[in-house]
């Protein structure tokens, strides 16, 4: 006889907590932004003056950057989003 609540209750897990790994973390767009001007060697006083934002937003944005891809810093962050086609250098 089929476990039939076994299997709707696994049914229930796997639709509540999707397999994703953790660096499939969607970025936002501004957070592409700020990844791919410090991709192309831009500090973060250049990156505000030119999305026209404060050095301390960059700063917050390279935060949730370095969560959402599990790295710890901008050199990892820029070879992890360039490995994962998630920006490129034109």
């Amino acid at each position: 006889m089929p476990k039939t609540k076994f299997d709707f209750l696994t049914l229930i897990a796997i639709s509540a907590f999707p397999l994703t790994h953790p660096l499939e973390k969607s970025l936002s767009g501004r957070e592409i932004e700020v990844l791919s001007l410090a991709a192309r060697g831009d500090s973060n006083k250049e990156i505000a003056a030119k999305l026209h934002i404060t050095e301390a937003t960059v700063k917050s944005h390279f935060v949730h950057i370095f969560n959402k891809l599990n790295v710890t810093n901008r050199t990892a962050a820029v070879t992890m989003a360039l490995e994962k086609k998630m920006i490129r250098l034109e």
